[in-house]
């Protein structure tokens, strides 16, 4: 590449920008001006939403604009059918395809460059929840992803991991929990009417924004009971 090309794309790198974060629904509005109000959110309803999405790339533009000192992405390894097995690498690398609906929304919104930056440097983490007793997340935005997946322990164990200075969303669909009996999400859920300031935005079938098809099918199962 020219040497002036090449000038051209390091200038373009800094002078890199997130877009401007907008809400396409009265819920997601909500959802926004909560991350802003209060330091625990929790956005419920089903897939297709947003919820994953808005919390992942408002935690990743605080982080660009130094407004957190570190992002954790926490989403239980729970999947909807049969295990594949033990996935091979290091940790992130056995975390990474678990957390791909998050890190795929903070690489699209923050640029890869950037989010492999914020890797290295470690102010951007996946967690294990397995490995998260004993750590404290101080000045630090949490994100609980398929929070329905997790158990009342698991999620007990990440909320209480909580520092100074730090922020929780934990989002999650009730009708889509493959684990059995009471789930982390459920407690969560009833827990936060004793945390000052918690908010919780439920979104239904409506709000659905990822594709006309995808909200068909999200209000076909919901009127058959599936």
């Amino acid at each position: 590449m020219p040497r002036q090309s090449k000038r051209k794309a390091r200038q373009v790198t800094r002078n890199f920008r997130p877009e401007r974060i907008t809400a396409r629904n009265d819920n997601q509005k909500s959802l926004l001006r909560a991350f802003h109000q209060s330091n625990t959110v929790l956005a419920v309803g089903p897939a297709g939403t947003g919820k994953t999405f808005l919390c992942a790339t408002y935690a990743a533009e605080q982080l660009f604009n130094h407004q957190t000192a570190r992002v954790v992405l926490a989403r239980p390894t729970v999947g909807v059918s049969k295990t594949q097995g033990f996935l091979p690498g290091r940790l992130d690398q056995k975390l990474a395809p678990w957390a791909r609906p998050l890190t795929d929304a903070i690489k699209k919104h923050i640029s890869a460059k950037k989010y492999e930056e914020f890797i290295l440097s470690k102010s951007l983490e996946l967690c294990s929840i397995e490995h998260v007793r004993g750590l404290t997340f101080d000045d630090t935005i949490l994100i609980i992803d398929e929070a329905q997946n997790t158990t009342p322990a698991e999620i007990k164990a990440l909320l209480t991991r909580l520092g100074d200075d730090a922020r929780v969303f934990i989002c999650g669909d009730p009708d889509q929990s493959d684990i059995e009996g009471v789930n982390g999400l459920e407690v969560a859920m009833h827990a936060a009417v004793w945390v000052p300031g918690s908010e919780l935005i439920r979104f239904s079938d409506d709000d659905v924004v990822r594709s006309e098809i995808c909200k068909h099918w999200v209000k076909a199962f919901s009127a058959i009971g599936a």
